[in-house]
This record gives C-alpha cells, sequence and structure tokens, in this order.
C-alpha cells in the first residue's frame, strides 16, 4: 500500500525579519534566535552597595518620581489622592508625567523578545487604532517626541 507523502518539517526558517526559528528533529524542541536580542545590556559592573542617599529621594531609578523621562512612555499609572482613594490613569501625555506622582507605573517591555516589527512583518500585524492613535498624540506633542528621541534605549 502506498503511504501519503508527508512534507519533513522545516528545521531551520529564517523569517523576514531576521528571526531564525530551529526546530530539533529528535526532541522536537522548537528554540527562537531574535534578530538583536543579544544587543540587551548585559555585563553592567554594579557598584558595591551602600545607603540610600536621603537628598536623592525621588531620584533613585528611572522608576521614581523625578525620572519619568528615562523609561519609554507609559502605559498607565496608579496615583493616589489626598482622600486616599486610588485612581489608574491611562495615556498620560509628556506634558503632564510630573502632574502626580505614580505609586505605581506600568511601561513597555523594554527588552521584549518579539517585537512589534516581528509580528507586522512575519503576519502582518497592524497596531490597533486605539495605539496609533495614543502614538500619533504623542509624538505629536513637542515635549512627546522630545521625550521619546531623548530616551536612553533610543540612542
Amino acid at each position: 500500500m502506498l503511504q501519503p507523502f508527508t512534507r519533513e518539517p522545516d528545521y531551520l526558517t529564517k523569517l523576514e525579519d531576521g528571526t531564525v526559528k530551529q526546530l530539533n528533529p529528535f526532541s522536537g524542541t522548537e528554540v527562537w534566535t531574535v534578530a538583536g536580542r543579544g544587543n540587551r545590556p548585559m555585563g553592567i559592573q554594579r557598584p558595591d552597595p551602600m545607603p540610600l542617599d536621603p537628598a536623592q529621594h525621588g531620584r533613585h531609578c528611572p522608576f521614581c518620581e523625578h525620572r519619568y523621562l528615562e523609561t519609554p512612555p507609559e502605559k498607565s499609572r496608579v496615583v493616589q489622592h489626598e482622600d486616599g482613594h486610588r485612581e489608574t490613569i491611562y495615556r498620560t501625555m509628556a506634558e503632564d508625567l510630573f502632574a502626580t506622582t505614580a505609586e505605581f507605573r506600568r511601561v513597555p517591555n523594554l527588552f521584549e523578545i518579539l517585537s512589534y516589527p516581528y509580528w507586522h512583518l512575519n503576519y502582518g500585524y497592524e497596531l490597533p487604532t486605539r495605539v496609533a492613535e495614543r502614538k500619533a498624540a504623542y509624538l505629536g506633542s513637542v515635549a512627546g517626541r522630545q521625550h521619546v528621541l531623548g530616551w536612553p534605549g533610543t540612542s
């Protein structure tokens, strides 16, 4: 009896954005090597731990309230009002970043594994309208554009 033809899987596939997918023929394990993934900061020498300087309160790290411009544009923030209730604020423009103090901030992944270009080039993904509008509004403001162009992750 004739056996139906079955195509062998692609053990090595290079996608449009440079991502390489490797399939182990013995175990079936799939490994993705994403272009540029190895460029994230590694091997950073850290100074010996020291007590925090009270004069630097609010400036200790890029997530602190005096250093909001050192992260990519935030997705949302939680603020606590004087009466104690908390509110989640979405789409904060660069001009308004320092108008409130965030108890918690949600920022984009600084080192995503699969970036927008991956999904766009390989699967035709398009930004949802609300996200595209947010991007246009943020970049359309002088402060927003300066924030994005001046952010350390863009150099």
